[in-house]
């Protein structure tokens, strides 16, 4: 429990390695598991006014209800106006940052068997993949401009090898899903599906880069969660994918 931080990202490193304990540690947010190295088990730990909780959302009779249990009480800082986390930008978590990605398809299976190099095997063939964007804080999206609904999205890197028949190259785009509920888990992870189907053979990687927007008639964004509980306001996400949150996740091989 000592492990758990209370720091602004700036203090912690930006890249990291694959495995590194840089992308483990990222969002303040360490490793769980005593089987291996793993954030899987912190997906749903989030930053509140009252210390890190592990929040679970109810469904069926329970649709909606929401209970947090506390992990580590703490209150840094004070509830200054417009920081709803109550902790003060300039010493401590500031606004929600990435702290990892994970792979699923349609059906929200995720995708973790590992081939010899240390990719990730998606089997099923061509299809839409899913990329999941946990943050360290509950999230909501906004829009803060007239005109089309804008998608953030984010684009992979494509290496195509020599079992990939069409020898296609570029860039995927992974759309945001913004619909009501989009946001899931404990209200901190963002759901972007590609807009077509992956090719069979072809390798991706997920590069550090910045959340960008779909269309420059609007802008949408991230922001944190108004909570009502030890301060006011809100503060835009940090949308910046860095090197050790982009590690978090393999490249992936697509496989029939």
């Amino acid at each position: 429990m000592p492990l758990w931080g209370f720091k602004d990202e700036a203090t912690e490193s930006a890249s990291g390695d694959l495995n590194s304990a840089a992308s483990y540690k990222k969002g303040q947010q360490p490793a769980a598991e005593t089987t291996g190295p793993s954030k899987r088990g912190k997906r749903n730990v989030v930053a509140t006014p009252v210390g890190w909780v592990r929040r679970t959302v109810g469904t069926g009779a329970r649709s909606g209800r929401i209970h947090d249990e506390i992990l580590v009480a703490a209150h840094p800082g004070d509830a200054s106006p417009g920081y709803s986390d109550g902790f003060p930008s300039n010493g401590w978590l500031d606004r929600p940052d990435c702290t990892e990605l994970y792979l699923t398809n349609t059906s929200n299976t995720e995708f973790t068997t590992t081939i010899s190099n240390g990719n990730i095997s998606v089997t099923g063939g061509s299809q839409p993949l899913t990329v999941n964007l946990v943050f360290n804080e509950p999230v909501v999206f906004y829009e803060a401009a007239a005109g089309g609904l804008a998608n953030l999205m984010i684009t992979a890197t494509l290496t195509a090898n020599t079992t990939d028949a069409a020898g296609a190259g570029g860039d995927v785009i992974f759309n945001s899903n913004t619909t009501a509920g989009a946001i899931h888990t404990a209200n901190n992870i963002v759901p972007f599906t590609s807009n077509g189907a992956l090719l069979v053979g072809a390798t991706y990687k997920f590069e550090a880069q910045t959340l960008v927007q779909h269309s420059a008639n609007a802008t949408i964004g991230l922001t944190q969660i108004s909570s009502g509980i030890g301060g006011l306001g809100s503060e835009s996400a940090n949308t910046l994918i860095v090197g050790a949150v982009s590690n978090t996740l393999p490249a992936f091989t697509v496989s029939t």
